[in-house]
């Protein structure tokens, strides 16, 4: 399986409007997002997490090595949230394709020191993550939302310790939720 990239994109500076190309066959593509820095669009694939190159496909020889090269199915940035300092990547893949039970949510802040992503916590069933302005990520299963704290999770564990997210559970009877998102009033 793979997927077709179709890119648009305004071709003569000061047009009206963009302009498609040419499909470009790619690998498949499971996910994307925005690098927290806005100079670049990441994929999620099955050899792991990839930027896109200007023809809008993968580009496998700069993967982010943070990741590794398995399969990833879903991609977060902190990319507009807020999280001043930090480009905030997760990555996860679904245990129904592993086979296992679950499968860890690994985190990695790109303008960090730290060479690899952190599991954050196991989930065999995540439905979405966001960053907010507080250093914290939320993470939203079927029936539940907890949060994160990036700040002391990603400080912690440097010399080899225990990595300490301070989970907090703010909702935990939810019935099938899909989606969590950030606003800022």
């Amino acid at each position: 399986g793979g997927s077709e990239v179709l890119r648009v994109a305004v071709t003569t500076p000061g047009a009206d409007r963009a302009e498609p190309g040419l499909p470009v066959p790619a690998p498949a593509i499971r996910d994307l997002a925005p690098a927290p820095n806005g100079t670049t669009v990441y994929a999620a694939t099955d050899s792991g997490v990839q930027p896109l190159g200007t023809d809008g496909a993968p580009v496998a020889e700069d993967a982010l090595d943070a990741f590794g090269t398995g399969r990833v199915d879903r991609l977060w940035t902190s990319a507009g949230s807020g999280v001043a300092g930090r480009n905030l990547i997760a990555a996860w893949r679904d245990p129904r394709v592993s086979g296992l039970g679950s499968e860890p949510l690994r985190l990695w802040d790109a303008s960090g020191t730290r060479n690899e992503a952190l599991a954050v916590n196991s989930f065999a069933d995540l439905r979405d993550v966001t960053f907010a302005p507080d250093g914290f990520l939320y993470a939203l299963t079927a029936t539940s939302l907890t949060g994160y704290d990036t700040v002391i999770g990603l400080g912690s564990g440097n010399s080899g310790g225990t990595v300490n997210w301070r989970p907090v559970t703010l909702l935990s009877t939810l019935n099938d939720a899909r989606g969590v998102t950030w606003l800022v009033p």
